[in-house]
């Protein structure tokens, strides 16, 4: 949030470097020149990686140098490692700022929040340097940042138009996407419509909320028609993994119905890594790695 009034007029908000704000906005989702994209073939999907160097350089020429139009912080208690083979790293509770001028003034906007993991073959460093990338990668995405890669719209190959890259979806403004980061209420709007991304939105709705409350009163905190969506797209990855719900005793100790917020999450997680060709029980034994469990 902004830390004073927010003004009505979004013209008058500038970024230190003279972009409107929605400018701004725009530009974060620029495409970049072609090598800045990788495919990674997923199983049965092909996902587009961004190469992390082009969001500092973005950011930079948005909002100006790191530490003065834009930065970011997080505790060491919201670090995990592993302490052996294989080197896993998480993040929780990143949080990103960046700068604006309004009324003659700079103000801080923020936080916005977010999570990251990876792994690395080399050494737990690199592990976290990877995590802490990805964690702020996800915070970018919600000022716009390569908005149509998230949309499925644009690889390395090039940009595609909606209607022809994924019949049948339905179509949102830009000022809609670009506005996610600022209204839990466009959020729940989107995770319950269908749209082409909406299980991106899902996921990561789920994820800003408290990851020890249960994921049994999710229709509480973002309504039935939301929490129906959110759920089918977590059974249709469920299918297409192969799993059955036995598998959260294995991960977690407890029955489907008794899993908290952060562990929906991390199923979801593990569904898609199986679904891309993992193995389950290598993944289990990750998870229960990192977690100590």
């Amino acid at each position: 949030m902004i830390e004073n009034k927010m003004p009505v007029n979004l013209d008058e908000i500038t970024t230190l470097t003279g972009l409107k704000i929605m400018d701004a906005i725009a530009k974060m989702n620029e495409r970049l020149e072609d090598k800045a994209y990788k495919e990674i073939p997923m199983g049965k999907f092909k996902l587009t990686d961004i190469s992390p160097a082009y969001l500092i350089e973005k950011l930079t020429e948005i909002f100006g140098p790191q530490g003065i139009g834009w930065s970011y912080s997080f505790e060491n208690d919201d670090i995990t490692c592993s302490s052996s083979e294989p080197w896993l790293a998480s993040i929780i509770g990143l949080e990103f700022y960046y700068m604006v001028v309004w009324g003659g003034e700079a103000h801080k906007v923020g936080p916005i929040l977010a999570t990251g993991g990876a792994r690395n073959s080399k050494n737990v460093e690199y592990a976290l340097k990877g995590a802490i990338t990805n964690a702020l990668g996800t915070a970018a995405h919600r000022i716009g940042w390569q908005l149509d890669v998230y949309k499925g719209l644009r690889t390395e190959d090039g940009d595609f138009e909606s209607e022809t890259k994924h019949a049948g979806a339905t179509a949102i403004s830009f000022l809609d996407a670009a506005s996610l980061h600022f209204t839990l209420a466009k959020e729940k709007e989107l995770a319950a419509s269908g749209v082409d991304y909406a299980p991106v939105i899902q996921y990561n709705m789920v994820r800003s909320l408290d990851e020890n409350a249960m994921a049994s009163t999710l229709a509480d905190l973002i309504g039935d028609e939301a929490t129906k969506a959110t759920k089918h797209s977590l059974e249709e990855l469920r299918k297409l993994a192969k799993c059955e719900w036995a598998i959260t005793q294995e991960l977690f100790g407890k029955p489907a119905k008794d899993i908290t917020l952060g562990e929906f999450c991390s199923l979801w997680t593990v569904f898609v890594r199986i679904v891309g060709g993992e193995s389950k029980e290598t993944i289990v034994k990750q998870y229960k790695t990192l977690t100590g469990k």
